[in-house]
């Protein structure tokens, strides 16, 4: 059907591609790629090409890169396999057009296990290009599998068997213990009715009356699904293949009970020396698994041999009572975010993919730590206030409506102006003309700058200065309302800083006591526009617009002292208030009972000092 594809309509083209390529990734083509699949222009190389910038764009480069140079060759891998795996990480770190060649070639000088393909490489004269690398690699592994051949034909011809044949070709030459059962693997049964695998169908061979785990019939390859049967159940009720496919992590969604599999990537370290060994992408966080499991191929995809294993005499059972034989066991340290962990992987040839348990996903963070106990949320504090707790803050705005009043002329503070300080080196700046406004945006900008002069921020300019920047109006986010922004770069080259220390948000959080209940946010209006500055340091400011110059009557954004100063004095003028904290201007206020809360100190301190905060 898919080679056939060419010959369809383009509807139907995008249409069998999408369902192939399953669920996830068809709300990516529509959702994060913006594609509508029933658009006339919608076509397979366009949802290909779309699908391979998004998934590039989830990848990091420098990981990508790292990836590419700790890359080994695998115990029984093939040198063609590996060419192939390094070709690709090295597509994806997107190394230099130029020098990829004889990066792949000193990668697979390290990477490669053959010490004989290894020599010849050193040995060559020239830097080898990669064409003649491949060719002596592949020479070599093909001389070192032609001796293994023959070494194996002539022990066989040489020897002689004086035993009878009396099993059949398909047969497997291990017998269980007597002390277990041959049909289910578990301890043996004195009625065979009692067997769970009686007149139960195998997963490997479709024979009834045994289990897959002790089935005597040549293994099917572990990348093939056994199909599905109606009439064999197991113990609880619940079909095996379906069992098998959990194991797998391949439950294929036939309906909406079905959901996808999350998948993480993980790296793993070496547990002593903290070596790293690579990632993996597909593993499973599994809550209801009690042990951590991968398969041979992701271990050998690590680059590890299977070969050195730890010993171990653990035993894997599954949802359906199968036993999945083990090879051994791995102890790697995870790497997930900023989180490392040790733990301990067991090895399996029965089994794909990797899971991780309940105690890792804990560990990693991807489940509250009191997992399974149900997350239950803590009651709310009520919306609406008593009616005697409304009148009070129905009272205190009315008493205090010009600390929260933003229309009227931004009043400033009853103190000290600022004053720029120059270093002894200042060299005046002076842009030639104001900077272009798009003529959308002019109106705006004229009734900004009217704005700002009639609130007393900006004031019209006539006289010669020795400064001019230049000015830009950008749109403010999630408004249609604009900012001023005025060019100060080579005016801040000049000033010198006052520095003032500034509290962090984690500080003053952590600051809160466990036992407050009511909190309020203020933020303080136009607050860097509330310091004035002197006179002569206000034409430092100078800037040049469409309409004229203006110097700006108050401190702004964009001036290197301005922060300093404006901290420095908000905090004397809010210190020693109880039950406050404050982070440049944005203040929060806390209480244990909304009496507490409402005390009037703040705003009485703000119309004491006059701030309009």
């Amino acid at each position: 059907m898919m080679q056939r594809l060419n010959s369809f309509e383009r509807e139907v083209q995008v249409y069998a591609l999408v369902t192939a390529l399953g669920s996830h990734a068809s709300q990516i083509v529509e959702v994060h790629c913006g594609i509508d699949l029933k658009a006339p222009r919608t076509t397979v190389e366009l949802i290909l090409d779309k699908l391979q910038t998004y998934f590039r764009a989830q990848r990091n480069i420098a990981v990508d890169r790292v990836n590419f140079h700790q890359r080994k060759k695998g115990q029984n891998e093939t040198f063609d396999k590996f060419r192939f795996a390094l070709a690709e990480l090295a597509e994806d770190a997107e190394l230099c057009s130029h020098c990829v060649e004889s990066q792949m070639v000193t990668q697979i000088i390290v990477g490669t296990k053959d010490d004989k393909a290894k020599r010849d490489l050193l040995e060559e004269r020239d830097f080898p290009t990669l064409q003649r690398a491949i060719e002596i690699c592949q020479a070599s592994e093909a001389a070192s599998t032609n001796q293994a051949t023959l070494s194996g034909s002539a022990l066989h011809v040489h020897k002689v068997s004086h035993r009878r044949r009396t099993r059949s070709r398909g047969r497997s030459r291990t017998r269980p213990p007597s002390d277990q059962c041959g049909n289910c693997g578990n301890k043996r049964h004195h009625d065979r009715n009692d067997c769970p695998a009686y007149d139960k169908p195998c997963d490997n061979c479709g024979k009834r009356g045994h289990f897959r785990s002790v089935c005597r019939s040549a293994r099917k390859q572990l990348n093939e699904t056994p199909a599905p049967t109606t009439k064999g159940r197991g113990r609880n009720g619940e079909r095996n293949a379906m069992v098998l496919s959990i194991f797998c992590g391949r439950i294929h969604k036939t309906s909406d009970t079905y959901c996808e599999l999350p998948r993480i990537k993980l790296t793993f370290y070496n547990l002593h020396s903290g070596e790293v060994y690579g990632s993996l992408g597909n593993v499973l966080p599994d809550t209801g698994a009690g042990a951590n499991l991968m398969s041979v191929e992701n271990y050998r995809e690590l680059g590890l041999d299977p070969r050195k294993l730890i010993k171990t005499d653990d035993v894997i059972l599954a949802a359906n009572d199968l036993h999945i034989s083990t090879c051994g066991k791995a102890e790697f340290e995870l790497k997930y975010g900023d989180v490392r962990i040790p733990a301990t992987f067991l090895i399996s040839d029965e089994f794909r993919g990797t899971l991780i348990n309940c105690r890792v996903c804990q560990d990693l963070r991807l489940v509250p730590a009191p997992f399974p106990q149900q997350m239950r949320v803590n009651q709310a504090l009520p919306l609406n206030p008593a009616n005697d707790n409304l009148e009070t803050i129905k009272t205190l705005l009315e008493k205090f409506a010009d600390v929260f009043d933003g229309d009227k002329p931004l009043r400033a503070m009853e103190c000290t102006p600022v004053h720029i300080e120059l270093t002894d080196d200042v060299k005046p700046f002076q842009v030639n003309g104001p900077r272009p406004i798009p003529i959308p945006l002019r109106e705006k900008t004229k009734k900004l700058l009217d704005d700002l002069e009639k609130k007393g921020v900006i004031a019209s300019v006539t006289e010669p200065t020795d400064w001019l920047h230049p000015m830009s109006i950008q749109t403010k986010p999630r408004s249609d309302s604009l900012r001023l922004c005025v060019d100060l770069r080579h005016l801040n080259k000049f000033v010198k800083r006052p520095h003032h220390p500034v509290r962090t948000p984690h500080d003053a959080v952590t600051s809160i006591p466990p036992a407050a209940r009511y909190f309020s946010t203020f933020d303080a209006k136009h607050g860097y526009f509330q310091v004035p500055l002197d006179e002569e340091s206000q034409l430092l400011t100078t800037f040049c617009t469409p309409w004229g110059r203006f110097k700006h009557l108050r401190a702004t954004m964009g001036l290197t002292s301005a922060g300093d100063e404006y901290n420095r004095r908000t905090d004397a003028a809010l210190a020693d208030i109880p039950c406050m904290e404050k982070i440049v201007d944005d203040v929060l206020l806390y209480g244990t009972d909304l009496a507490e809360h409402l005390a009037q100190e703040f705003f009485s301190r703000d119309v004491v000092l006059q701030e309009s905060l």
